[in-house]
């Protein structure tokens, strides 16, 4: 567990240490940023991809000095990209979930501040404990919100809430009807199984690593930092 090891590494060496392993963790958290930002430009490219090949007749694809002349094979090879990329995403988002956590703890225990159950209870992540963090665009959405909000916040929250949700369900649901469409026009040869059989098997990988990473965040809140 995270706080666990935390708390005995905090607890085992030096303060010059502490500082050192916090510089590693910005260092890795800016390049988890930049690779998530990389990731998501990646899969709105294939959005677009996939809505023009859907909605248009295109007899052959040019990339560079590459070109493909049966359009066919993209819709074969496009739902695994989309996958793989997608869960390339969720992943590096489940390490700097880890990453932010350790440097809230370690923050807080540099600059003297709360510790974090207190801080969280009260109003999200400190705002010295934030300013200290690289900018990401959630974090910045995030300080927007309270723990408690007031009423009037909560009535002006709760319909942007259903535009968000809807994004996050977006990628679930274009992987389902690219697999549709794979099923209907693409099966007609080992490229097209193949492509069909691994998207699959990517998503049930995909869906394991969250519900795994879902029941270890339970358990690892239950742990009180002291």
């Amino acid at each position: 567990m995270i706080k666990t090891e935390l708390k005995n590494f905090i607890s085992t060496n030096e303060e010059s240490t502490l500082i050192d392993y916090s510089k590693t963790l910005l260092e890795n958290l800016k390049d988890l940023n930049a690779k998530e930002e990389k990731h998501n430009l990646w899969i709105l490219i294939m959005v677009f991809l996939y809505i023009i090949m859907s909605n248009a007749n295109i007899e052959s694809f040019s990339i560079g000095p590459i070109t493909i002349k049966d359009i066919s094979i993209i819709g074969k090879i496009l739902p695994l990209i989309f996958t793989y990329v997608f869960f390339s995403i969720r992943t590096i988002t489940g390490q700097k979930t880890e990453i932010l956590q350790a440097l809230k703890i370690l923050s807080e225990k540099q600059f003297n501040l709360m510790p974090e159950n207190l801080v969280e209870q009260q109003i999200g992540i400190k705002t010295i404990v934030r300013l200290y963090l690289p900018y990401t665009f959630t974090n910045s959405i995030l300080k927007l919100f309270r723990k408690k909000p007031s009423t009037i916040e909560s009535l002006i929250g709760a319909p942007l809430i259903i535009p968000i949700l809807l994004v996050g369900l977006a990628p679930y649901v274009i992987i389902i009807l690219m697999l549709i469409d794979l099923w209907n026009n693409s099966l007609t040869d080992l490229l097209g199984w193949a492509c069909f059989l691994i998207t699959i098997w990517l998503m049930l990988i995909m869906i394991f690593y969250m519900v795994k990473n879902l029941f270890n965040s339970i358990e690892e809140s239950s742990i009180p930092y002291e």
